[in-house]
C-alpha cells in the first residue's frame, strides 16, 4: 500500500491558511518547529549511520572476492 502525499499536503495548507504570517510570535514558533523537526532528521540519519556502522564492524573478517570485469580483445 504507497502512502499518497495528498494526506500531509491539504492538511498543511489549510493550516497555513489560518497562520498569521506577520505575527512575530507566530513566525518565531514556526522556527523554532522548524529546526525541532531539521534537528530531528539529523538525529535519525546520525543513528541509521552508526547501526550501519555497527554491523558492517562486525563482519570485518570476511573477505569478498569480486572478479575483475572483463576486458575488451581486439583480434589483428
Amino acid at each position: 500500500m504507497a502512502f499518497n502525499k495528498m494526506f500531509i499536503m491539504i492538511p498543511v495548507m489549510f493550516a497555513a491558511r489560518k497562520l498569521d504570517g506577520e505575527d512575530p510570535m507566530v513566525v518565531y514558533y514556526l522556527r523554532i518547529a522548524y529546526g525541532v523537526v531539521q534537528g530531528i532528521c539529523v538525529l535519525a540519519v546520525f543513528y541509521t549511520y552508526l547501526k550501519s556502522f555497527a554491523v558492517a564492524k562486525k563482519y570485518t573478517d570476511r573477505i569478498i572476492y569480486v572478479p575483475p570485469p572483463p576486458t575488451v580483445r581486439n583480434k589483428i
